[in-house]
């Protein structure tokens, strides 16, 4: 049997046969229906029409039946090349498979064609570089394994060549997770848009639509003018008209997803591990918000932003403390107080202070209680794991000045970890901060990021500031009451020893 150039071992009579041959010369808006010999017709004339709309979940169960049998059936070794050069013949393979199933199947509705169904064998010719990921994932396991098994236990956490060894399998399970995502998204697997926040979040999926990544792109975040929330886009256009209600001036527009990636790489650079792996990655994606008026990004639709590890069994602090949504800011410190029990026992110290440090080196004006998760205790885990997410409003090229910039900020500061002095494990995070030739290769690593000048400066100020605090004893609430140019010049004076 032979279809655009190419043959196919299935008989040309046979019901597999007619039902590729169906698929391949399907247009964009038919539909199949099941004739008795389970072989697939395109609807046409009445009758069919009303068979279809009367019985339309039966009909579309056993269409799907259908694709699926045919689906586990085609294998690279059933298709074979007729190019007169034997060279050519895997070649011919992958782009068969990549045409039948990227062009033609990709278009079939996630009710009748279950992308889960596909073969390993089919996989790997689909995306080549997504077994290539698998492999190194993988080696770095085992790697990570046979490492951790050789040290003690209590030597684990210091043990720097663990640690190296660690932030490879982070990054090879990251970079496997954005090829499945790729994958899906070319089998038809769109993005799914995620309804909270104020930017444009999308949930993406693999072939599964097991949920792999949170992408961000960079021109539908808060500040752009071009978020697909409706409230955010008021906020817009209210700020437009009245200036200095702008909170976020302090910010530079359209950069919140290097703040994400920046985020990521302190995490890092610290050994926090509170941050979920973000990179910046381009996906191209009908279900991405274009603005009516127009975007640069209309016609094909790829977009550049923060691409973040999805983390499963997490929880918001909102939802452990059972904050409802219209609590009103100012009465948090008075709710907390109510459940202090609870919110002791929610997090550890040592969990929590690591969110301060973050949070304060990078001047973050969004940490509110729905914006960093409580992963809960588990037989891997036996503590309570804090998640840092949506880190995208940090990163100010000068320090807040107004009211509206710190309104968000800092909402930890009602917890009652916060009263508590820096404990070791902290000092010893922030000992290396004070170490210069590790601040040189701190700030080296987190020049991609930045693009101001006084991005750097802010940051290298607030780590002055975070180190002689924690030497002298002060708590996270004191660093909370930082947040304004003032404060700064403040507690800048204080560190140096001068009167202010």
């Amino acid at each position: 049997m032979e279809i655009n150039g190419f043959t196919i071992n299935f008989v040309e009579q046979s019901v597999e046969g007619h039902n590729l041959r169906m698929i391949m010369s399907r247009k964009a808006g038919q539909k199949f229906i099941v004739d008795k010999e389970g072989k697939l017709q395109i609807i046409r004339g009445l009758f069919q029409n009303i068979r279809f709309r009367f019985c339309c979940c039966r009909e579309q169960r056993a269409v799907k039946r259908v694709i699926s049998l045919l689906n586990q059936s085609i294998d690279q070794s059933m298709i074979h090349s007729i190019a007169s050069r034997e060279n050519n013949v895997d070649e011919s393979k992958e782009n068969f498979l990549q045409m039948l199933y990227f062009e033609k199947m990709a278009r079939l509705s996630k009710r009748i064609f279950d992308r889960g169904t596909i073969t390993h064998d089919v996989e790997k010719k689909l995306m080549p570089s997504l077994e290539d990921c698998s492999l190194a994932l993988q080696t770095k396991r085992a790697e990570k394994k046979h490492c951790k098994d050789e040290l003690a236990d209590g030597m684990v956490k210091a043990n720097s060549g663990y640690q190296i060894v660690k932030e490879e399998f982070r990054l090879a399970r990251y970079l496997y997770k954005v090829e499945a995502v790729k994958l899906a998204l070319r089998l038809g697997c769109e993005f799914k848009r995620l309804p909270g926040g104020s930017s444009g979040s999308y949930l993406g999926l693999d072939r599964q639509r097991k949920p792999l990544l949170v992408f961000k792109p960079e021109d539908e975040e808060p500040n752009s003018g071009n978020s697909p929330k409706f409230s955010q886009r008021v906020k817009t256009l209210i700020r437009k008209v009245i200036p200095w209600l702008n909170g976020h001036n302090c910010l530079i527009p359209q950069q919140g997803y290097h703040a994400e990636a920046a985020a990521s790489k302190i995490d890092s650079l610290l050994r926090l591990h509170i941050v979920p792996f973000t990179r910046t990655q381009s996906f191209c994606s009908r279900k991405f918000h274009v603005h009516k008026s127009g975007s640069p990004f209309s016609k094909d639709k790829w977009k550049t932003g923060s691409c973040q590890e999805f983390k499963k069994h997490c929880q918001s602090a909102s939802e452990k403390l059972g904050i409802v949504h219209w609590l009103p800011p100012f009465s948090l410190p008075l709710y907390i107080s109510y459940h202090r029990e609870k919110a002791s026992n929610i997090i550890s110290q040592e969990q929590f202070e690591k969110l301060v440090i973050l949070d304060f080196i990078m001047a973050n004006m969004d940490r509110h209680y729905g914006n960093w998760l409580i992963k809960d205790r588990s037989a891997k885990h036996k503590k309570a794991k804090a998640v840092a997410i949506d880190n995208g409003l940090s990163l100010p090229f000068k320090h807040p000045e107004d009211y509206f910039a710190k309104r968000y900020a800092y909402y930890w500061a009602s917890m009652p970890q916060a009263h508590k002095s820096f404990s070791g494990a902290s000092q010893e995070i922030i000992k290396k901060l004070q170490d210069q030739e590790f601040r040189d290769r701190f700030f080296l690593s987190l020049e991609p990021h930045f693009s101001h000048e006084g991005q750097r400066q802010t940051m290298n100020e607030r780590i002055d500031i975070l180190c002689h605090y924690a030497a002298s004893g002060r708590t996270p609430y004191d660093l909370s009451r930082i947040k304004t140019q003032e404060d700064i010049y403040r507690a800048a004076a204080a560190c140096q020893g001068l009167s202010f």
